[in-house]
């Protein structure tokens, strides 16, 4: 039937006959026993629960027949007989982690300058001057917080997509050396932030004049919780400068734990980073078990991967086992994502096509009886049937729900 629905959906922009498709689209419906449906598309939506299949292969090992100068290698078996001798990997499908690196710094402490009797020095314009905080050795006091720093080439953002800077703004709230920037802002004078780019900006010398082109600045990153993907070849006397730092790759799993008793939980995401490191460990992908903060020993008790199909319930689960399919069908979503940053989870509709990028970031649930599209929240916010564990899917779209709790 969909097959032939779309088929006359095409022959109609190519503005070509579709009598016989559809007389032959109406003797399948007739034959569904479906009764009168003027609008087939409404009827699958409110009536038919599409069965999306996922194959997770991201941890599945590589498999390909061995090789030499093109030919394949065979290998004699227990019984003496000639097989394909076959290479087995243990690589990772995904991304580790992100591909650029982050550099570490900490910021230098500040303070009011004062005189030998504890009065504050000011400068010409009355404003209280700010030196470097230091030791009684003389040395500067850094701050303790670590800050992770990225170059940035020095240009006009001409696109949202650009990774420039659109305005001297933008570049100020940025830029990790402020006296590097009053240069750039001296040199914008008169003259707006794009003309400035193009003509280019440089250090000067005493006498102001240019020395070296300005072409790329260090700048601050949101970067909150990097990985430490490996240690710098020539290392530095400070701990947070010995590692290379990258963004979160893939995350991979959600975890539930909870005790034997089922009275204490916890959430936890792995991202294939994690499980590239318990390999190395010698550990399992996903523990079975883990100590919260509390002390607490808390088993593994289920999984949720990207494609998992989930139910939606306000109070009790009862409700989505006596809703009609066509109620039913509102609350059924497919897990698109995770967030480390608070154990978020992402749903989208399952039947809704639309991209991604097009739906936004998602919302929260406000309302049950009319849920999002695109559902961005913490995942102990909601209540949820899990495929696999509390229900069935069929191929058809029929659900068989377990014995659930």
């Amino acid at each position: 039937m969909f097959e032939l629905f779309y088929k006359i959906q095409e022959n109609k922009q190519l503005n070509l006959r579709t009598g016989f498709e559809e007389q032959v689209l109406e003797k399948e419906k007739r034959s569904c026993n479906i009764g009168d449906v003027s609008n087939l598309n409404q009827y699958i939506e409110e009536n038919i629960l599409i069965n999306h299949t996922s194959n997770d292969q991201t941890l599945t090992p590589a498999k390909r027949k061995a090789r030499k100068r093109g030919k394949e290698i065979f290998v004699k078996n227990k019984n003496g007989e000639l097989v394909t001798k076959w290479i087995q990997g243990d690589c990772i499908r995904g991304q580790l982690h992100g591909d650029t690196f982050y550099g570490a710094i900490t910021q230098a402490l500040k303070e009011e300058k004062k005189d030998v009797n504890g009065n504050v020095l000011k400068d010409k314009e009355g404003k209280a001057i700010i030196t470097f905080k230091r030791n009684e050795d003389g040395s500067i006091i850094a701050d303790e917080q670590v800050f992770y720093v990225i170059r940035r080439e020095l240009k006009y953002k001409k696109s949202p997509k650009d990774n420039g800077f659109k305005d001297l703004e933008d570049l100020q709230n940025q830029i990790v050396d402020k006296n590097v920037g009053k240069i750039i802002a001296k040199q914008c004078e008169e003259k707006t932030f794009k003309d400035a780019c193009e003509e280019g900006f440089y250090m000067l010398d005493k006498k102001g004049n240019k020395v070296n082109r300005i072409r790329h600045i260090r700048c601050f990153t949101s970067i909150k919780n990097p990985l430490s993907i490996k240690k710098q070849t020539y290392k530095s006397d400070k701990d947070y400068k010995q590692n290379y730092y990258a963004e979160v790759g893939d995350l991979y799993v959600m975890c539930l734990y909870a005790n034997k008793e089922n009275t204490k939980k916890s959430y936890e995401i792995y991202s294939l980073f994690d499980i590239s490191n318990n390999r190395k460990l010698g550990l399992d992908d996903i523990p079975k078990s883990i100590i919260n903060r509390k002390g607490d020993k808390l088993f593994l008790k289920t999984t949720i991967k990207v494609g998992d199909k989930i139910f939606l319930y306000k109070n009790n689960y009862q409700e989505i086992i006596d809703m009609d399919i066509s109620d039913i069908s509102k609350r059924l979503y497919i897990v698109r994502g995770f967030e480390n940053n608070g154990t978020r989870i992402i749903l989208k509709r399952h039947l809704n096509a639309t991209p991604d990028e097009k739906l936004g970031k998602g919302e929260s649930i406000k309302n049950y009886d009319n849920l999002p599209e695109k559902i961005r929240c913490g995942v102990n916010t909601i209540n949820f049937l899990i495929e696999g564990k509390d229900f069935e899917m069929n191929i058809d779209g029929t659900i068989k729900f377990y014995s659930i709790l």
